[in-house]
C-alpha cells in the first residue's frame, strides 16, 4: 500500500471480428450468416405459393358453389313455370268441357284436347325435372293419376250428353269439380315444397 488508489486493470477487449480471426474456424460465422441470408427468400417463396394456393382454392370453391347455387334456382323456376302452365292447361280443359256441355259444340272438344295434351306434356316435364328427387317424383306420379281420372270423367261426361243432353250430363259437373280440385292440390303441394327447397338454396 502506498497511499494510491487501486485500478483494476481490465483485459483486452475482443471485438467479434478478432473472435472469428482467432476462432479454429474463422469461416463458421460467415457461412451461417451466408445460409441464413440466403434461406429468406425461400421461405418468402414457399409461404407466397401457399397463400396463393390457398386464395385460388378459396375463388376456386366459391365459383363452383355460385354455379350449383345458380343451376338449382334455375331449377326451381323451371319447375314453378311447368306447375303453372299445367294448371292452365287444366284449366283450360275444363273450360272447353262446359263450354261443350252447354252448347254441344264438337269444336269445344278439339279445344279441350289440345289443353290436355299439352297438360301431359307438363307432367311429363316434371318427371324430367325431379328425375333426382323421389318425394317430388312420388308426387308427379300421383298428379298424373288424378289426371287420368279426370279425364276419364271428361270422357263419360261426352257420352252422357251424346245420349241425353245437358240433364244427363249434369250430374257429372260435381264429380268433375272435385276431381279438378284433387289436381290442383298436388301442383299446388309440388310448389310449396319446391319454394322450401328454392330457398334453402339462396
Amino acid at each position: 500500500m502506498n497511499g494510491h488508489g487501486y485500478t483494476a486493470h481490465r483485459g483486452p477487449y475482443l471485438t467479434r471480428r478478432a473472435w472469428r480471426l482467432l476462432s479454429a474456424d474463422p469461416d463458421r460465422y460467415t457461412l451461417h450468416a451466408h445460409h441464413k441470408r440466403k434461406a429468406v427468400p425461400h421461405t418468402i417463396f414457399v409461404l407466397t405459393l401457399i397463400a396463393t394456393f390457398g386464395l385460388g382454392w378459396a375463388l376456386y370453391d366459391a365459383s363452383t358453389k355460385a354455379q350449383l347455387s345458380s343451376q338449382r334456382v334455375e331449377h326451381s323456376h323451371r319447375v314453378f313455370g311447368a306447375v303453372s302452365d299445367a294448371e292452365d292447361q287444366l284449366t283450360r280443359a275444363d273450360a272447353a268441357m262446359r263450354a261443350y256441355a252447354v252448347s254441344g259444340n264438337a269444336s269445344f272438344l278439339i279445344e279441350r284436347d289440345a289443353a290436355l295434351a299439352a297438360l301431359d306434356g307438363r307432367i311429363s316435364e316434371l318427371a324430367r325435372l325431379f328425375a333426382d328427387d323421389e318425394h317430388q317424383r312420388s308426387r308427379v306420379a300421383v298428379l298424373s293419376e288424378r289426371v287420368r281420372n279426370r279425364i276419364g270423367l271428361m270422357r263419360d261426361t261426352v257420352k252422357r250428353y251424346d245420349s241425353g243432353g245437358l240433364p244427363a250430363a249434369a250430374g257429372n259437373l260435381r264429380k268433375a269439380q272435385a276431381a279438378s280440385q284433387e289436381i290442383m292440390d298436388v301442383t299446388r303441394e309440388l310448389q310449396r315444397v319446391e319454394q322450401g327447397l328454392l330457398e334453402q338454396r339462396r
